[in-house]
């Protein structure tokens, strides 16, 4: 065998995730809402989890020392998974907690849908009929304004926050994000929503800290004219399938631009 041969087999496969990333990002444009939903399959966001990977389980985000999880805090900050990221109480009735599936079974945050287990923020279109979409949108009002409320006040400087740092972010990352819930709910604050599902984004004119929609699939129109950026800005391999709207946009903390693609049906 020559020098610089691998042997046979001995190449480094990519992983379920990986491999669907490279799939989706390298779709055309007609391509890439199937791609995405490939993508969202694998890393798999479902409650219970399918595999060891699943995202909840393991995708790990930094909270306030004060997080009601029984844990002391070394510092500041802890670290928790995003499942027990969603089981905090925070923006519901009642003392600061951790909740049961039991209890959020109850307040309507645990859904099914085609078999599958979902928190109602990762549920596809909220997981609901029409007609009780407009209690699931205030439900998902309250529980992700409080968590934004809690990174703007509690945080502070995170609006600023770089890419590298998200973990401290708002973290509606694999989010099924149904419209208007952004408006009104994330001014200056630091978020990350990569590989969600954004239906109709109009930010217009508001003031945005960081965001990451990194792999993110916009469905609708998504407006950001006049908005400012005031920290990082990533919408590496966006898809935008509706009109996407950045007329005067003012980015001020970097971003990364790198292979969004618009899709205009």
């Amino acid at each position: 065998m020559n020098d610089g041969e691998q042997e046979p087999g001995s190449e480094v496969e990519m992983d379920g995730v990986e491999a669907a990333e490279k799939r989706y990002d390298d779709a055309s444009p007609e391509q890439r809402e199937a791609a995405w939903l490939e993508l969202r399959h694998a890393c798999d966001f479902t409650w219970q989890g399918r595999s060891e990977k699943a995202m909840l389980q393991n995708e790990m985000v930094e909270v306030p020392a004060s997080f009601p999880d029984g844990r002391e805090a070394e510092g500041e900050f802890k670290t928790v998974s995003l499942k027990d990221y969603w089981r905090w109480s925070i923006g519901l009735p009642g003392e600061d907690r951790l909740l049961t599936d039991e209890e959020m079974r109850k307040a309507s945050l645990l859904v099914e849908v085609d078999g599958e287990t979902y928190h109602l923020i990762h549920a596809p279109d909220m997981g609901l009929k029409t007609d009780e979409q407009g209690t699931a949108l205030q439900i998902l009002t309250d529980i992700v304004g409080a968590r934004a409320k809690h990174v703007w006040e509690d945080i502070g400087i995170v609006r600023f926050i770089y890419l590298s740092n998200f973990a401290r972010a708002l973290q509606l990352r694999g989010g099924w994000l149904p419209r208007g819930l952004l408006r009104h709910t994330c001014t200056e604050t630091a978020i990350d929503m990569s590989d969600a599902r954004v239906s109709d984004i109009h930010l217009s004119g508001l003031k945005v800290g960081s965001l990451n929609c990194k792999r993110s699939l916009f469905t609708g129109k998504a407006g950001f004219d006049f908005a400012t950026f005031s920290g990082e800005a990533s919408f590496y391999s966006a898809t935008f399938s509706g009109k996407a709207d950045f007329l005067n946009a003012t980015f001020s903390g970097g971003g990364d631009p790198k292979n969004p693609q618009l899709h205009n049906e």
